[in-house]
């Protein structure tokens, strides 16, 4: 049985795969999503009084740069793959610039990934549901990532986007030009927003630890308060000094 609350399972065992998460709603409810960068596949579905999931809906969420509010009602459950960058897109079949920025349900979404209805049909239990989506997974090829790519992804993880783009490009062998192109067909987003959006986690992570916002503003690498203030007006909706107290924060590997 699904936990009340957002979770994220342990080490996947695909390769493609970042994280396996899940999220039940017992009530009426409001959640800040904050972007990631990422694709994400999602089943939602209803939990009847027996336990099982009922009205099996696919939803494909292309890699966002805005934060948005999810509303869910009781009972309401959600199991979502969420994609390492660059690797959606081969799954999907298309661009992930197509979209980015954008959510697909129900019949969008197959429209999109006629090969989702299989995880569409009903299951007895939540479990057995779950188990559909990783045997399901376990049958994908691992999507081909050109090493300087994969490099790039890695090395402004490491930074926390705080590395300049045309300095990665020079390091990994790649032109920007070429990186930027190469970027917005695998990853959705450019670059450069790409980092902005991981030095904004990596803000958060920091915040976290209690540091004050000026000393968090220096360890990210923002030229200024103000520049970060900018940032999370933009991807959060929310000043450094106002993180909202239920706010969810996602693992994002900075190692």
């Amino acid at each position: 049985m699904l936990k009340e609350g957002y979770h994220e399972k342990g080490e996947p065992r695909y390769l493609q795969i970042e994280k396996v998460w899940s999220s039940l709603s017992t009530q009426h409810s409001e959640d800040l999503i904050l972007p990631d960068g990422r694709a994400d596949f999602i089943l939602t579905f209803v939990i009847d009084n027996d336990g099982k999931p009922t009205s099996i809906t696919p939803i494909i969420a292309g890699p966002s740069t805005s934060w948005w509010v999810s509303c869910a009602i009781p009972n309401q459950g959600f199991i979502g793959i969420r994609f390492k960058p660059g690797r959606g897109h081969v799954f999907f079949g298309l661009p992930l610039e197509e979209i980015a920025g954008h959510s697909y349900k129900g019949e969008d979404a197959l429209k999109l990934a006629p090969k989702l209805s299989a995880l569409c049909k009903p299951a007895p239990t939540i479990e057995a549901l779950i188990t559909r989506l990783e045997i399901f997974f376990a049958d994908q090829k691992e999507p081909f990532l050109s090493p300087s790519l994969e490099s790039v992804i890695q090395d402004i993880h490491r930074s926390g986007g705080a590395t300049p783009i045309n300095v990665l490009a020079k390091k990994n062998g790649i032109s920007s030009r070429t990186l930027a192109r190469t970027f917005l067909k695998t990853v959705g987003v450019s670059p450069k927003v790409f980092a902005a959006v991981i030095r904004f986690h990596h803000t958060l992570k920091i915040i976290t630890t209690g540091v004050s916002i000026k000393e968090a503003a220096f360890k990210a690498g923002y030229c200024d308060q103000a520049h970060m203030t900018r940032d999370f007006r933009r991807f959060g909706g929310f000043t450094p000094n106002k993180i909202p107290d239920d706010l969810t924060l996602i693992e994002i590997p900075f190692e």
